[in-house]
């Protein structure tokens, strides 16, 4: 039996069954008796709303918007849930904030495209799993590799032409070193019965391309913050 916890995210997010490198993930419970539960981390994209009219502009720095763009691919290279930090007068907010990060190992190789991915209401794509301390989650990050974009119309931009049909390099700042993050609130509970607990991430499309750029020097930027809605 698969139990869910659903939240919603914006942006950007798989070494196939392997454990997770370039991050660093640290043991979130000393204790060897402590309850675990078996959870895996699933991607849908979000039932649409209206959207926006109208493409890129030709500016300095233009808002791409949803229908400029073909597709959004990225691989997930890395994935990341932590622990809620028990705050005490002697705890130190960087201890908080540095620790608790648990790895996850990644069960889907291939490039995801964000365009693409299935409703809600289909079955979604596993993106990792694993076993963890029961108790209460408040972020995700999620580190990937080989982001680009497609656009379906050509557009300008001060002095720089954007192709259509031509991949072009998403950049996200800070990402390769704190991944791509979200806040959240699940709670994992101990099962004795071999239930598994999805956390499922439902892909706001439109939220998400609120905060990617295209710029005159030829950089498409995305903030490296995932939003829940």
């Amino acid at each position: 039996m698969v139990t869910t916890k659903t939240f919603r995210f914006a942006s950007l997010s798989a070494a196939l069954g392997v454990s997770l490198v370039g991050c660093s993930g640290s043991d979130i419970s000393s204790d060897p008796t402590a309850a675990t539960h078996d959870v895996r981390v699933t991607l849908q994209v979000a039932s649409p709303a209206v959207a926006e009219a109208g493409g890129v502009s030709a500016a300095p720095t233009a808002k791409v918007t949803l229908d400029a763009v073909a597709s959004l691919t990225f691989t997930v290279t890395a994935l990341q849930l932590h622990q809620r930090c028990e705050e005490s007068e002697d705890t130190v907010e960087s201890e908080c904030d540095g620790g608790g990060w648990l790895s996850l190992t990644l069960t889907n190789a291939t490039p995801l495209d964000f365009m693409a991915l299935p409703p809600e209401g289909e079955s979604p794509v596993i993106i990792g799993a694993g076993t963890v301390p029961e108790g209460e989650y408040d972020r995700v990050r999620i580190f990937v590799a080989d982001e680009e974009i497609v656009f379906l119309e050509s557009f300008t931009v001060g002095q720089v032409t954007y192709e259509a049909d031509v991949e072009y390099e998403v950049e996200i700042p800070s990402g390769d070193n704190t991944g791509i993050k979200t806040d959240l609130a699940v709670t994992v509970q101990a099962d004795d019965e071999g239930n598994v607990q999805d956390v499922a991430l439902l892909f706001d499309s439109e939220a998400t391309f609120n905060g990617v750029v295209a710029t005159g020097s030829g950089r498409i930027k995305l903030p490296p913050v995932l939003k829940t809605r």
